[in-house]
């Protein structure tokens, strides 16, 4: 199955991918569904049982846009790294 056909099916949902065709930089261009499930914890557990006796590479992705996280900026200060016994 087409990788376009499977984000409109499994939309907004983790889907276990074998993939069967991929570009050179490895990119999912075809691919057989093995497991489609909210929980991404759930499908790591099912890829994990997969996983022994693959015929392609496996992966997990997710069919939908990832909610937009707002940049926060971490401010911190660092211990001074002189000694002040000079």
């Amino acid at each position: 199955m087409k990788l376009s056909t499977i984000k409109k099916k499994f939309k907004n949902q983790w889907v276990l991918l074998e993939c069967t065709k991929t570009t050179e930089g490895f990119r999912i261009i075809e691919a057989i569904v093995l497991a489609h499930l909210k929980n991404k914890k759930d499908l790591y557990r099912k890829e994990a049982q997969l996983a022994k006796t693959p015929k392609n590479p496996l992966s997990i992705e997710f069919m939908g846009k990832y909610p937009e996280i707002p940049f926060i900026p971490l401010i911190f200060s660092l211990p001074s790294l002189r000694s002040n016994s000079l």
